[in-house]
This record gives structure tokens, C-alpha cells and sequence, in this order.
């Protein structure tokens, strides 16, 4: 996955806190398209990650009390309501790595829309399933 940004890669961690380390070590395992990773790199780089498409319907996210790390699946943009909406009576805080946030409660949204390619801090208040809105909505 990490092979044309070897040089360039520090590490990367997931929504779990392990870290896979280039020389090192590789806590986390396999890639795992639900979830979203954190990569922290020594300079800028372009990254085309290939693959199949993954159909969201199919592929809910299971998300724990508190804290997780998801992957946007969707192949556009959409607005986080939307694309939260089958969690959205257990939804706390959404946050990106720009420090943008999505806070419901407070009528919050500087997020604006998610998107391919991103992954996202979020936060709910109990166990739930994420399940992205159908492909054709």
C-alpha cells in the first residue's frame, strides 16, 4: 500500500492507536477499507492509491462508544448531515484533519461536505452501525 511513498513515510496509525513504522514495526496489520488511517509523512507527496470500488451499501462501519477513525466511502462529495444521517441520533462530534468540525448539538458544521479520499474523527455515544447514504440518493 505504502511502497511509492516508502522514502517519504514516517508512520501510520490507525483509529486504534497501532502504527505500522516502515522499518519497523506494522501493528495495524492489513489495509481495512472501513477505516480511516492517519499518515504522517517527511515531505509532501502525491499518492495514487488503485483499487476496486467499494459499494457503501455493502460495507457498513461499525463504530464503538466514543472515538473511531472511518473512511469516507462515497465516490463524491456530500454533505456530512446526509452522509451521516443513519447515525445521527447517536452522532456527537465529527472532526477532519484540518480542524474543521461537525457538532450538531451546537448547530456547528465547518466541515461542509465529505470527501473521497479523507478520513474523519468521530464521535458517538454508543455502539452503533454507519451505513453511507445509497450511491443512487
Amino acid at each position: 500500500m505504502f511502497l511509492q511513498i516508502q522514502d517519504d513515510l514516517l508512520f501510520v496509525k490507525n483509529g486504534d492507536d497501532k502504527v505500522y513504522e516502515p522499518t519497523r514495526d506494522n501493528e495495524i496489520g492489513n489495509w481495512n477499507h472501513r477505516e480511516g488511517y492517519q499518515v504522517v509523512l517527511k515531505n509532501p507527496v502525491n499518492w495514487v492509491i488503485g483499487g476496486n470500488s467499494v459499494n457503501p451499501e455493502t460495507s457498513p462501519i461499525n463504530l464503538t462508544e466514543g472515538l473511531n477513525l472511518i473512511a469516507y466511502l462515497l465516490p463524491h462529495s456530500m454533505n456530512i448531515s446526509t452522509a451521516l444521517s443513519s447515525i445521527h441520533h447517536k452522532l456527537t462530534l465529527v472532526s477532519d484533519t484540518n480542524g474543521n468540525v461537525y457538532w450538531p448539538a451546537k448547530g456547528i458544521n465547518t466541515i461542509g461536505d465529505m470527501k473521497p479520499g479523507y478520513g474523519y474523527r468521530i464521535r458517538v455515544s454508543d455502539d452503533i452501525t454507519l451505513i453511507y447514504p445509497s450511491l443512487t440518493e
